[in-house]
């Protein structure tokens, strides 16, 4: 109904149910340019067979109904393309932010006091909801290994989701949980990202994930699982470390490395923040206006 009273020259949608149902709509009413942008396909590793093979077959229907793709990561492309569902019709944009907030050092303490992390002590932080995909557990396993090490260390996880209580228990079981704090939703990202030393992100699938690129931004470097579009922005190594899904060892071995090497870590840190300029906002929306009036030219 909104596409009938708005009657748009393009409907552009994003993330995979949203996308499914949008292109269709706009296919039913019409609409003469569809565009859609990948964020991760919605056919998982965590899956059931036949689940997967349900979003698989949704897609390669509305892909049919879709002029121009746009992806987040080049990892998405290609695995489109293996799929059949890509052609030429399709454009790398990354997911855009305002980096211009984490170009800024600012007073970690304010952030220590409201958690009561006392100073001076490492802090390790994943920013995610606490959902299967982003894998919290595996989070809290890996800090339990990195604390039998660094014991004085804190971890922080800061967003929210049904995982929530099963997060909790687990850092009682393993002995953590004076350790872990999960403040929820953390509204100050650059902030949190100032009184951080080292961030992680556990999940087991991706698109390209926007914790990471604004970690990378505030000049914190990186321990990750070198899933889907990640291991494009985190340079092993370079700015952080990279461990298959699932690895809580690799995972805590990459933790604990810049942890016991102060000034690693400080250069890996100042390698953050470069080649990021891809991830400015701005770049994304002027890219993606000239593809709409690419596409609007063509049609018309």
């Amino acid at each position: 109904r909104a596409i009938r009273d708005f009657e748009p020259d393009i409907v552009h949608t994003h993330s995979s149910k949203a996308g499914i149902l949008g292109r269709t709509a706009a296919h039913l009413e019409k609409v003469s340019t569809v565009i859609h942008s990948i964020h991760g396909w919605g056919f998982t590793p965590l899956q059931s067979p036949g689940k997967r093979r349900l979003f698989l077959a949704a897609e390669r229907r509305v892909a049919r109904w879709t002029d121009h793709f746009i992806a987040v990561s080049q990892a998405n492309i290609d695995q489109g393309r293996d799929l059949g569902l890509l052609g030429e019709n399709i454009s790398l944009i990354r997911s855009g932010i305002d980096l211009s907030p984490f170009g800024y050092s600012s007073d970690p303490a304010p952030v220590r006091r409201e958690l009561a992390i006392p100073e001076g002590v490492a802090v390790v932080t994943q920013i995610g909801n606490l959902k299967p995909q982003k894998a919290p557990l595996d989070f809290v396993r890996m800090a339990a290994i990195v604390a039998s090490s660094f014991p004085e260390v804190h971890f922080v996880i800061a967003g929210d989701g049904p995982l929530r209580e099963q997060v909790s228990d687990l850092a009682n079981v393993l002995g953590i949980a004076d350790r872990l704090h999960l403040p929820g939703w953390w509204r100050d990202v650059p902030a949190l990202l100032a009184a951080t030393d080292v961030a992680v992100l556990t999940s087991r699938h991706e698109g390209l994930p926007r914790a990471v690129v604004e970690a990378l931004a505030a000049g914190v470097p990186v321990v990750a699982t070198a899933v889907d579009g990640t291991p494009e922005v985190v340079r092993e190594g370079v700015n952080g470390f990279l461990a298959p899904p699932g690895d809580v060892e690799r995972l805590a071995a990459g933790v604990c490395t810049l942890l016991e090497d102060e000034d690693r870590r400080r250069v890996m840190g100042e390698a953050a923040s470069q080649g990021l300029e891809e991830f400015d906002i701005d770049v994304m929306v002027r890219r993606q206006e000239e593809l709409y009036q690419c596409l609007s030219c063509r049609k018309s």
